[in-house]
């Protein structure tokens, strides 16, 4: 889903499609199914890792602020993100711990940060991963957590990774990969959205078909009756995930910790 936008326009979508795209989910980030559910989840495994009030949480891309609001019980909780209009969208909304900064260059000293969050940044057109998660490990202190989203699977990539800016999406074995690369240990790696698998896959394949080169994400506001069914759908979800890993999904999501030791 789309969080932020940078003055980089994607290749095939214009910056007014851009503009448009992240106006309209700055207005949906606190009411939307989608980002209710990662924000729920988030806040389960924040509570799995002991992230108390007293730890240091960073969004890394935050966006215009929907997680830090999630978050405002969290007095640790900071953002930091790219785009100045996110930045300003977040002020705007109460949000005033954010600051600028791009995750492959964070303007944080080494080891400093005890949770680090990533929500479908590193597959952004302009990050390098290899670089973001080399400095995220930079800026988490030993032991330190990060937990991380991403899209799954690139045959399904189509005009919401267009409107997303997703450069590419992800096998489960790729981002173990990437992670185990930068010097991670990975303790979870399961996928998500997968209640609602069945039908959202069936429909962006339909949209992909017809529509091969629109650029439109799938966050766009829905009936109240529609928009809750989906979130509950995903809280349930979040609840087998205290237990399993689920086998398939949308998204990817990740659990890794940086080692008390190198070496």
């Amino acid at each position: 889903m789309p969080r932020s936008q940078d003055s980089g326009a994607l290749p095939g979508t214009s910056i007014m499609e851009q503009t448009e795209e992240f106006r309209i989910c700055t207005g949906l980030e606190d009411t939307h199914w989608w980002y209710l559910g990662i924000y729920d989840l988030i806040q389960e495994l924040l509570k799995a890792v002991g992230a108390d009030g007293g730890r240091l949480i960073l969004d890394a891309g935050c966006g215009s602020g929907g997680l830090l609001r999630a978050l405002r019980s969290y007095p640790g909780a900071v953002g930091m993100d790219i785009a100045q209009e996110a930045l300003v969208a977040a002020r705007c909304s109460g949000m005033d711990a954010v600051a600028r900064g791009g995750v492959e260059c964070l303007p944080l000293p080494d080891s400093c940060v005890d949770v680090v969050i990533s929500i479908d940044v590193l597959s952004h057109h302009l990050c390098d991963e290899q670089a973001a998660l080399r400095e995220i490990r930079r800026v988490l202190k030993p032991g330190g957590t990060l937990l991380l989203n991403l899209p799954a699977y690139e045959w399904l990539k189509g005009p919401h990774d267009r409107a997303g800016w997703n450069r590419r999406r992800y096998r489960s074995r790729e981002v173990v990969e990437l992670l185990l690369a930068a010097g991670f240990c990975v303790e979870r790696m399961t996928h998500r959205n997968t209640f609602l698998f069945p039908i959202a896959c069936a429909r962006r394949l339909v949209h992909k078909m017809i529509w091969p080169t629109r650029s439109r994400s799938d966050v766009t506001p829905l009936p109240a009756w529609l928009n809750n069914l989906l979130f509950s759908v995903l809280v349930l979800e979040t609840r087998f995930l205290r237990r399993v890993n689920l086998p398939f999904g949308l998204s990817l999501f990740a659990v890794a910790r940086k080692p008390t030791q190198d070496g």
